[in-house]
């Protein structure tokens, strides 16, 4: 014969009940009244042979007036008429949101947060209206709105959300995106379909989406603009239009527009300089803005963000890649984006050689031997052959 198992109840303070004494002790009306409101509670007495108890639970109903008294009298545990203010109703619906919660996870640091759990869309417009800090997101799919700023979404079972603009464009507006899929077939956010393209290095095609979303005001778009003419990508190479757009991106504190202005600055102020030298300098210039911007490319590369990622190797790679720098190399690389894959492909020691720039950011397909060393590259990254990736890179 099976061995019945036994579930516990759980209370605020996190202790999982097993017997009445641990009940009594660590008794919250709140939780209670949620188990009797799917009928948990009832069961959990049967499996612990407190029949009478059992059957005085069943004999209750939702719409007595009394009905705290009663459980807490037939659970023997004091009784308070403070406790009279809770809604019934609310709880019901809050029992059921945590069981759903708990056949996915075991987190108490989420099932503590279940008020802030939106199961769906017009759950989730309800948490908004109360001004969280921090939402749950526990779904298929839901739509996040960009006008409420300074909010955290974390995605419980990794749902998909549909933005009304690009990733970026939340992230500046102080909206974090942790464990969610971004659907990006939204084709009336056109910005997202130009990274597409530029990600693909199908420059000329995404010169126009990109420059029209520019002009529209987009400071990424104006960063990613100024890059593409610094270095002639699917556009005529123009230092006069790079330089007034990533001026017209900084203005509005586009994190990636600061990271190339550093670069930039010293690139055309002090042409005698070797790549190494203008990346020290820009490395040593050590601005609150700068910091700021740097940490905001790292949060949208851990996101997933492409370019975010490489730029993130871009602005640490004259001093040694960290594990966050080198794994961020590899996804980008992953996805096809070919300054990352020529960078693994073509350079074995990348702690103290920068490659020219004009090259890294060629429109040039990516030759055959290149992408045979990013399979071997990805290889060793996928099995965690830690060695041999180094002996790959420097030899």
């Amino acid at each position: 014969m099976a061995k019945k198992i036994r579930f516990p109840l759980m209370m605020k303070d996190g202790t999982a009940v097993r017997t009445l004494e641990e009940l009594r002790e660590h008794f919250d009306l709140e939780s209670v009244l949620g188990y009797f409101a799917d009928g948990k509670l009832k069961t959990w007495l049967a499996d612990r042979y407190y029949d009478e108890k059992a059957q005085k639970i069943a004999e209750l109903t939702a719409d007595m007036p009394d009905l705290n008294a009663k459980l807490c009298e037939i659970l023997g545990v004091d009784y308070s008429a403070e406790s009279d203010d809770i809604d019934f109703e609310y709880l019901q619906k809050r029992q059921k949101k945590l069981n759903a919660l708990r056949m996915f996870t075991d987190d108490q640091m989420i099932l503590e947060k279940v008020d802030a759990v939106a199961f769906d869309q017009d759950e989730l417009y309800d948490i908004l209206d109360e001004a969280p800090a921090k939402i749950y997101l526990y779904g298929e799919k839901f739509s996040i709105p960009y006008a409420k700023r300074g909010i955290t979404y974390i995605g419980i079972n990794t749902p998909i959300v549909s933005l009304e603009k690009s990733k970026y464009e939340y992230e500046d507006n102080g909206i974090d995106l942790i464990n969610v899929k971004i659907d990006d077939s939204n084709q009336n956010a056109p910005y997202i379909y130009a990274e597409r393209l530029y990600i693909k290095g199908d420059y000329k095609n995404a010169l126009p989406l990109i420059k029209k979303e520019a002009e529209n005001g987009n400071p990424r778009a104006m960063s990613l603009l100024a890059l593409m003419y610094f270095n002639g990508l699917g556009c005529e190479h123009s230092k006069e239009k790079g330089k007034k757009w990533l001026n017209e991106a900084k203005d509005l504190n586009a994190p990636l527009s600061v990271i190339y202005s550093r670069y930039y600055r010293s690139y055309f102020n002090t042409p005698f300089l070797v790549h190494e030298q203008i990346l020290d300098l820009m490395k040593s210039i050590q601005e609150q803005n700068y910091r700021k911007s740097l940490e905001k490319i790292r949060k949208l590369a851990d996101s997933g963000d492409t370019i975010a990622q490489f730029e993130y190797v871009f602005a640490n790679c004259q001093l040694s890649l960290d594990d966050k720098a080198t794994q961020f190399l590899f996804e980008s690389a992953n996805k096809g984006f070919a300054p990352s894959i020529r960078w693994l492909a073509n350079h074995r020691n990348y702690l103290t050689i920068f490659p020219q720039h004009s090259y890294f950011f060629s429109d040039d397909p990516v030759a055959d031997w290149e992408l045979e060393a990013l399979v071997k590259f990805n290889r060793y990254y996928q099995e965690g052959k830690i060695e041999d990736i180094k002996r790959m890179l420097f030899g």
